[in-house]
């Protein structure tokens, strides 16, 4: 015999999206079309780089680069000192030279 017993369930569901650079948002359960999905780490700690992962979404390319000169500045002792560090899949070299063309 099967024993039955009732159980509530929560799921976490996505409701809106917001942008990491300007704070725009958008009502929808899916990253809206033009937006850009991307994170940042590093593999420096080996297994616990894990925990230097952090995930953005930006809409629009401005709010993007806005986003990348927020992480130099939030992180200057941390993942810009990796040689294995990565935003949006380029290696941190490369990132920093595209935030010093976009800078004013």
């Amino acid at each position: 015999m099967r024993i039955q017993s009732n159980k509530k369930v929560i799921k976490n569901i996505t409701t809106a999206c917001s942008c990491d650079g300007c704070g725009k948002v958008v009502k929808t359960n899916y990253l809206p079309d033009n937006w850009f999905h991307f994170n940042s780490n590093h593999c420096g700690w080996g297994n616990d780089s894990v925990d230097s992962i952090e995930e953005y979404d930006v809409c629009s390319a401005e709010c993007f680069i806005k986003v990348l000169k927020n992480i130099f500045k939030k992180n200057p002792g941390c993942i810009l000192d990796y040689d294995s560090g990565e935003i949006a899949e380029m290696p941190i070299k490369f990132v920093k030279e595209l935030i010093k063309k976009y800078e004013k």
